[in-house]
């Protein structure tokens, strides 16, 4: 449901905008800072509404950005068409959606349970949130044609460890296949991003199988995407591995 809107200092005059999902902390929060600094209008979304309350009001003290944070429950497909509409509403274009939002386990694809389905359950999500956020994707591809928009898919790469997570995972890389194959000739183009291990609050209780000196760190998928928005639509990027050192990628 959408929450007090944020606006400092009048008139924005940035145009791009863009929609984070799991924007309280972790990934989102570090992508939806540097957006926000980089002019951006944002729709930032979570699941918890004081948390999300907060990073609303720092992001518009700290950089002026014109902040729309909602919350959304992305295992509830009504929160999720929801929180598509409440961004249409308010900026009515939609340069770029990073969909950072997601929970991980240690269960290998043997041993998965109920419980392992319904954690991945926000990142299944992602296929719906995807499709309900098209026609703003290719509305603002067309303004733009040079630069077109943009979908990122934050899907950590492999590990022996994630295999259940890992598998939901694969299904939204194959997700942005399907976009690049049937919409990037109109502008709107997908891209996922794989990461190893990133060592933030949510990783916390990985450390006793991964050395947190050898994760990478959020500000490092902030700059990938961010260098992403400065390309022309006709450059496609299918997927960017980042890998964790002293691993393959």
């Amino acid at each position: 449901m959408p929450m007090s809107s944020f606006e400092l200092g009048g008139p924005h005059t940035a145009d791009r905008c863009a929609l984070v999902t799991g924007a309280s902390r972790g990934i989102g929060l570090e992508v939806a800072t540097r957006l926000a600094k980089e002019g951006f209008r944002l729709t930032v979304s979570a699941g918890h509404a004081p948390d999300l309350e907060s990073v609303a009001g720092r992001l518009v003290e700290q950089t002026g950005a014109e902040i729309n944070p909602v919350i959304a429950n992305l295992g509830r497909e009504n929160d999720v068409l929801a929180l598509a509409a409440a961004h249409a509403d308010r900026f009515g274009r939609l340069d770029l959606l990073v969909m950072a939002a997601g929970m991980g386990n240690v269960a290998q694809l043997t041993e998965a349970s109920t419980r392992d389905g319904w954690s991945t359950g926000a990142t299944t999500a992602c296929d719906l949130l995807g499709t309900a956020c098209l026609p703003m994707l290719r509305s603002t591809a067309a303004l733009d044609p040079r630069r077109g928009s943009r979908m990122v898919l934050v899907a950590p790469a492999d590990e022996a460890l994630q295999q259940v997570y890992g598998a939901h995972k694969d299904a939204m890389v194959s997700l942005c296949d399907q976009v690049n194959l049937t919409e990037s000739a109109s502008g709107v183009t997908a891209t996922t991003i794989s990461p190893g291990h990133i060592d933030h609050n949510m990783t916390m209780w990985r450390r006793g199988y991964v050395n947190p000196d050898e994760m990478v760190i959020s500000a490092d998928l902030a700059d990938v995407i961010l260098a992403l928005t400065t390309l022309t639509a006709n450059a496609v990027v299918p997927n960017i591995v980042l890998a964790r050192k002293g691993q393959p990628a």
